[in-house]
């Protein structure tokens, strides 16, 4: 039988969650590994990597984001999570434990990382410290072994950090060793077999209070509060400023105010905003949720439909341009079978000119042989008729006998009559 534990792990916006996330996945799913040049919070929304370990147990790691985000408030960021754990509540997953991810690299824990983990502390509730495992990231980033080890040890011994936390059940961890040590991690949780159910599970499911209600919530409203106080105070102060600028007739100052003036009150609004927020139910941030869901839903359709219209552009243009190529191609093909046509028909011509030239030279030889065996045969025949034929000394012949035969007759000399 396989056994499924989930096993949800946060922390701090930026502190060593990416790094981790590539070692809790063991370097089984390297996809899931993307922790390249983050400018910003490692992760924005709630993703849940399968994790199947070589013993038969099937784990599910659940990435939330953490408190202070680059570009989520935490009233967003409370939100999601609730909303996802409220799900797997209803419909009873329960979480086997959860990691709380701390970069030990940093110096010390400043006012998001306090705050971070006193939300944390109100949103799993005190009953379940005994599921939740103190992981610290970033070893390799600190050059002197003994001040990290002396950082783990001041926010195991004081009660402000984890010290609280230790005594009621928490287990600390050194994330140092890659997959090894976050094989030991899980090794932890999943052997522990105790689910548990988070506080603010209890308040909004089972007590269907709001979330501004919730301890967690609440601790966020008083967050939202002296944020509220401290933008009211520095916009009083920029007011004053602002009549003073006025009054001394300081036109750049009072420019310089006004955009102060207006990013203060653009700040004071999303703050009551936020704080308005707070006040949903699960029921109203499911729908939110679902609606956000489909919003995204359509738009990555629309953005994939685009896409596809693109390749669909691209390929039709290559078709275009293969077509194009094959027609130049012909046209030059054909062009070529012409030009050689006319050269050979030239060379037919040239050959054709040159037999007839030939031609006429040996009609013109044969013809001097001619007349060169002509002129030939009538000096031989002048010759015979001067020096040779009798009737030139003794006068004509006596007239010849009737010949017996034609060829005698034929064979006779001319008579010659002077």
């Amino acid at each position: 039988m396989v056994e499924k534990s989930g096993v949800e792990y946060k922390g701090v916006s930026r502190r060593g969650k990416c790094d981790t996330r590539l070692s809790a996945t063991l370097a089984y799913h390297a996809r899931y590994a993307n922790i390249a040049d983050f400018l910003g919070s490692g992760t924005r929304n709630v993703a849940i990597y399968h994790y199947p370990r070589r013993d038969g147990v099937s784990v599910y790691l659940v990435d939330t984001p953490g408190f202070d985000d680059t570009y989520k408030t935490d009233t967003d960021i409370l939100r999601d999570i609730s909303h996802w754990v409220n799900r797997s509540y209803e419909d009873r997953v329960l979480l086997s434990g959860i990691i709380y991810l701390h970069r030990i690299s940093d110096a010390r824990v400043g006012g998001s990382g306090m705050r971070s983990l006193r939300m944390f502390k109100k949103l799993v509730g005190e009953d379940n410290l005994g599921n939740i495992v103190l992981a610290s990231t970033m070893w390799s980033m600190v050059p002197d072994l003994n001040v990290a080890v002396a950082r783990e040890a001041e926010l195991q011994n004081k009660d402000e950090f984890w010290g609280q936390m230790v005594k009621n059940g928490s287990r600390v961890f050194r994330q140092d060793r890659g997959a090894e040590s976050a094989a030991e991690i899980v090794q932890d949780i999943v052997a522990n077999r105790k689910r548990m159910v988070l506080d603010i599970q209890r308040d909004m499911v089972d007590r269907s209070l709001p979330l501004d209600q919730t301890a967690a919530g609440k601790e966020v409203q008083g967050e939202m509060a002296k944020q509220r106080a401290e933008y009211e105070r520095r916009l009083a102060n920029v007011r004053e400023e602002m009549h003073e600028a006025i009054r001394n007739q300081d036109k750049e100052h009072q420019t310089e105010l006004e955009n102060l003036q207006r990013d203060l009150g653009a700040q004071l609004r999303s703050n009551e905003h936020a704080i308005e927020r707070l006040k949903s139910g699960k029921d109203e941030i499911r729908r939110e949720m679902e609606a956000k869901w489909e919003e995204e839903r359509q738009a990555l359709t629309r953005q994939f439909e685009a896409q596809q219209a693109a390749r669909e552009q691209e390929r039709e243009a290559r078709e275009e341009e293969k077509h194009q190529a094959l027609i130049r191609q012909f046209e030059a093909q054909q062009a070529a079978r012409e030009e050689e046509g006319r050269r050979a028909l030239i060379q037919q011509k040239a050959q054709q000119a040159a037999r007839g030239e030939e031609w006429r030279a040996r009609e013109e030889a044969q013809r001097r042989r001619k007349e060169k065996d002509r002129r030939r045969v009538e000096e031989e025949l002048f010759y015979n008729l001067i020096y040779t034929n009798p009737c030139h000394f003794y006068g004509p012949p006596p007239p010849p006998p009737p010949p017996p035969q034609m060829f005698y007759t034929l064979c006779q000399p001319r008579q010659w009559y002077w």
